[in-house]
């Protein structure tokens, strides 16, 4: 069926123009342009894909075949009850309400795994053409300043270049701000606070430019200071979410105050809420010949990032946290370890390993990765971008990580494609006139 024939019945085509061709924008257009308009997407970058490139492709859904024949039970309310019970229950239901399992998703039989679900190859055959038979993509195009009509409707864009284009709705899907230190000093200060060793694993073009563009239009931020942090040792740029599970942690008093297994979805938040934001690793020798063989850390001449000493108190002394909170950590430790049973957090006896050996090591950890923003435009249920008195801004729409108010102040974990689930929502109300 030709898209002219899928145009919503009694309405004339309708031209769409899309800000961000990430997971979030090219999931929006390509509906729309089902669905009968004439869509347009500009694209900062180089490439077709955004920040959705560099994510594991982990789609979170339930009730599939797959739990049942595992014996699972898995229900669409537990879902949806972790999912709020895990943002504080800070979000709006009627913006949650998104058919699990989205359908289409396992007509070619694609699915691997319950619960998180991924498709079976990657998106490497997504190159910079991919949809041009169906919309036109723009790359390298930066945009400057949204378009405005007389009646107050958004109308189109301005590019930095000065040309303006038009159209009869926007839909802003241009990312997140993590490349951007001064939009992380205005929304994101639990990030900026790390100063030069914070980095971004998204693409260098997320500098909040849509945010900017939708509070010039009138929109509003909402979910200032939350997105996802992940630890780092202060002498590495890996991105690592998973730490060894034999590590242990302990803050400025010396004392453990965390199971060290705890997902990266939690931990960085715990690290970050530390007596200053940060935590330190602490093992010995014997954990270092038989635990790991990271070069970093057999190094001959070891640097101040990984701190050594002699004695427990020594390094406590070195590295200025409380030295008789650390000896009595690891006296505990060392018992618990003995007796094959952690009496603190719990952790499985096969990660509890003896700090014993001298020398000692201590290697500084912070919540310095950012790996994603959640303040973003306030939107409507139908995706419409929101002015500061709660009403619509004609014609603009937001979707993907720019849109706020969909993730709380804590990242649920592997699967958080809200802009594609939206996709839908979003398309139909942006070919029906305003």
């Amino acid at each position: 069926m030709s898209a002219t024939e899928q145009t919503i019945e009694g309405h004339e085509q309708r031209r769409v123009l899309v800000i961000g061709a990430g997971g979030a924008g090219l999931a929006a257009a390509l509906e729309a342009s089902r669905a009968g308009a004439s869509v347009t997407i500009l694209e900062a970058a180089k490439q077709v894909g955004g920040a959705t490139v560099r994510a594991g492709g982990v789609i979170y859904t339930v009730e599939m075949h797959m739990q049942n024949e595992a014996g699972v039970t898995d229900t669409v309310d537990e879902l949806y009850a972790y999912y709020m019970t895990i943002s504080h229950y800070r979000l709006e239901p009627q913006k949650m309400g998104v058919e699990f399992p989205p359908k289409g998703l396992y007509i070619a039989g694609l699915e691997t795994r319950p619960r998180g679900h991924k498709a079976s190859g990657d998106t490497a055959g997504l190159g910079p053409a991919g949809g041009a038979a169906i919309v036109a993509a723009l790359l390298r195009a930066e945009c400057s300043v949204l378009l405005r009509a007389k009646n107050g409707a958004t109308s189109g864009i301005e590019t930095e270049d000065g040309e303006e284009i038009k159209a009869d709705a926007v839909v802003l899907a241009a990312d997140g701000f993590g490349a951007s230190s001064d939009m992380l000093a205005r929304f994101y200060s639990n990030a900026s606070v790390h100063g030069d060793w914070h980095w971004y694993i998204g693409p260098s073009e997320n500098r909040g430019d849509g945010l900017e563009m939708g509070l010039a239009a009138g929109g509003m931020v909402v979910n200032e200071n939350a997105g996802v942090l992940m630890e780092t040792p202060n002498c590495s740029s890996v991105v690592d979410a998973f730490t060894p599970p034999w590590l242990v942690f302990v803050n400025n008093c010396g004392h453990r105050f965390v199971n060290e297994m705890a997902s990266y979805c939690v931990l960085g938040n715990v690290i970050g809420a530390q007596p200053n934001g940060r935590c330190w690793a602490i093992f010995d020798e014997y954990a270092l010949t038989v635990a790991t063989e990271d070069p970093v850390f057999t190094d001959p001449s070891p640097t101040a990032k990984i701190v050594k000493a002699d004695t427990l108190k020594g390094l406590a002394t070195a590295i200025t946290i409380a030295p008789d909170g650390l000896v009595a950590t690891f006296e505990s430790w060392n018992e618990d370890v003995k007796k094959g049973y952690d009496s603190t957090f719990e952790k499985p006896p096969t990660m509890l390993l003896p700090v014993s050996k001298t020398p000692f090591y201590a290697v500084e950890l912070g919540p310095a990765i950012i790996g994603m923003t959640f303040a973003g435009l306030r939107i409507d249920d139908k995706a419409r971008v929101l002015n500061s008195a709660g009403r619509p801004i004609a014609g603009l729409y937001a979707a993907g990580e720019l849109a706020g108010g969909l993730i709380g102040w804590i990242y649920s974990g592997g699967g958080v494609s809200i802009g594609m689930q939206l996709h839908s929502v979003v398309s139909r109300a942006m070919v029906l006139p305003v």
